[in-house]
């Protein structure tokens, strides 16, 4: 506002009075001479350096501030994804535990009633509504039927050894009697 109320303002009031012939160019010169040129242009650098100056270290802040942000992006993002790592992992173990743990439930009761002693009382457990859980109830199911064919087996078997029982008492009872015919 000073440059022009004390620099622009009265060159310019000159050159009109130049331009409306009441003065001279020499006249203008000499109102230019007196306003300091120099003077005004110096303060005019201050005043863009001082800008300048303001504006680098705006920048410099800027900067500054767009490093630690990306520090913090990066650190967080890292954590972001090391949890994520995490939670797959412990998704993958349970989603794999899900499957063995039946898995093994119905193997070992298998090589129990295979090699072991014959337990057909056991059974495998059934209670996921998945297909490891379908086949448990199968399993269980065959071997309820094994263990109600084992049962009519070992009853027919007490019947076949009451009848051959039966059947040596009467053949003893024959022989006692044919020998005391043929004497």
């Amino acid at each position: 506002r000073d440059w022009m109320d004390k620099f622009a303002a009265p060159l310019i009031a000159q050159r009109r009075r130049v331009d409306e012939g009441g003065a001279t160019v020499v006249q203008l010169q000499v109102v230019y001479g007196q306003t300091d040129p120099n003077a005004w242009t110096t303060a005019s650098m201050n005043v863009v350096e001082q800008a300048n100056a303001a504006i680098r270290t705006t920048l410099d802040e800027s900067m500054a501030s767009a490093a630690a942000m990306l520090s913090l992006g990066t650190m967080v993002s890292t954590v972001v994804t090391l949890l994520a790592i995490f939670l797959c992992a412990a998704i993958a173990y349970r989603t794999a535990r899900s499957i063995t743990t039946p898995l093994e439930d119905t193997v070992r009761v298998l090589r129990n009633i295979a090699e072991g002693e014959g337990d057909l009382t056991r059974r495998v457990n059934q209670t996921s509504g998945d297909e490891l859980g379908e086949m448990g109830k199968w399993v269980n199911t065959f071997i309820a039927k094994l263990e109600a064919l084992v049962g009519r087996v070992a009853r027919s078997t007490h019947v076949v050894a009451g009848s051959s029982e039966h059947l040596i008492s009467v053949s003893q009872q024959m022989g006692v009697g044919a020998e005391e015919t043929s004497m």
